[in-house]
């Protein structure tokens, strides 16, 4: 596993440019998918250390991504980011997902969560 390396997957432009700046200017290695398809092909030729997943997206969504994670016993930490409020986000797997946020995010706590995750693993 490259536990430096975190996957982002979401579906709106702006998103992934806020998480990704912020994340790489602390030095972590950032790969971008901007939908769900494109997250399970990655994820079927690379290793994360996390995985920044949107759970609402066009074609395969957050939720399918990570039914994809269990069936190919992939176990990166994940965080789910979602517009959803908390009453409406599905039971997620604790294996897998270790943190829900919802969104509009803080940047800076998801960069926080993101280097606990990726110290406790490392």
């Amino acid at each position: 596993m490259n536990a430096s390396r975190v996957l982002i997957v979401d579906d709106d432009p702006a998103i992934r440019q806020i998480i990704a700046t912020v994340l790489r200017r602390d030095g972590i290695a950032v790969d971008i998918a901007v939908d769900g398809e494109a997250a399970v092909a990655l994820l079927q030729r690379e290793s994360y250390g996390v995985i920044v997943l949107d759970l609402l997206m066009p074609r395969v969504n957050g939720l399918e991504v990570i039914d994809f994670m269990k069936a190919h016993a992939i176990n990166t930490p994940v965080i789910v980011l979602s517009a959803v409020t908390d009453d409406h986000v599905p039971d997620l797997d604790p294996q897998l997902v270790r943190v829900a946020m919802q969104k509009p995010l803080e940047p800076r706590e998801l960069r926080r969560v993101v280097e606990a995750i990726l110290e406790r693993t490392a």
